[in-house]
């Protein structure tokens, strides 16, 4: 049987936490500033990690989502190659036999895509085409940031704390504003 994730974290922690950090020169701030840092980022991992594929999935069905939105909006010269990204990555999406880097990768793909459509439509002089992008853009942001502030709450830096909603519960969020 092999160790799980889990286990494997929370045994470096306690090693790093109980062993090395006992053993840097406490007037060393910056090693032990370092030290705090490593820990915490285990600490954060520990709590990501069942989450990470289904975080990457939920974050390409809504881009890919918001590039058919954007894509029914107007005919911009990127609109085919958008919808054909979002496609794919729709598709890679639903897989579970693939790594979550490719997953990631798509999710960069959707994003560029996605802001060379928001460029076109500034671009493209239609206000009416701008301000419908822009409101769609915006109710896609909120959810991404929802995602995205959930994922790193255990950090303890968000501004907001009391308007924080759990990492499972942003991912059951629907797509649609």
């Amino acid at each position: 049987m092999q160790p799980g994730f889990e286990l494997r974290l929370t045994t470096m922690m306690k090693a790093l936490s109980e062993t090395v950090l006992p053993a840097v020169d406490a007037h060393n701030k910056a090693a032990v500033e370092q030290m705090h840092i490593v820990i915490g980022s285990l600490a954060l991992l520990r709590e990501q990690i069942d989450f990470a594929h289904w975080f990457e999935v939920e974050e390409a069905r809504d881009m890919a989502g918001l590039i058919m939105e954007l894509a029914a909006l107007a005919a911009l010269p990127s609109t085919a190659s958008a919808t054909d990204t979002a496609r794919l990555s729709l598709a890679l999406s639903d897989r579970h036999d693939i790594r979550l880097s490719t997953l990631r990768q798509a999710n960069v793909d959707l994003r560029a895509a996605i802001s060379l459509l928001i460029e076109e439509a500034a671009a493209a002089g239609d206000n009416s085409v701008f301000d419908r992008t822009q409101a769609l853009v915006l109710a896609h942001g909120k959810r991404q940031i929802g995602r995205e502030r959930a994922f790193v709450a255990a950090t303890n830096f968000d501004v907001f704390p009391d308007t924080l909603r759990t990492i499972e519960e942003t991912l059951q969020q629907p797509a649609a504003p």
